[in-house]
């Protein structure tokens, strides 16, 4: 069994517009310095991208998540984010269109 500290939530919010062709725009909310872990998962729970970002430790951080058309089907996807002492946010629905 795995315990997680208790403390502020973590959570995301989208900052581009929702569906999206390139890249999601996001914010992450209540992570601590370190690295945070990003990941798109399909409909069927399957990751289908990662990407690793930085924290600074103010609570609010900018983040970038790229979305390569070589790589990413059309489709409904999950967006998740793991921070370094182990918090998960809810996951936010992102439509890709290209």
């Amino acid at each position: 069994m795995t315990w997680f500290p208790r403390g502020p939530s973590l959570a995301l919010a989208l900052r581009s517009a929702n569906p999206v062709a390139d890249a999601v725009e996001l914010e992450v909310t209540g992570a601590s310095a370190g690295p945070l872990d990003l990941r798109l998962y399909d409909l069927q729970g399957r990751e289908v991208r990662r990407q690793r970002a930085t924290a600074a430790g103010t609570g609010r951080d900018a983040v970038r998540f790229a979305l390569p058309a070589e790589r990413l089907a059309p489709g409904i996807y999950v967006l998740r984010v793991r921070a370094a002492d182990g918090r998960l946010s809810p996951g936010r629905k992102v439509s890709v269109v290209r």
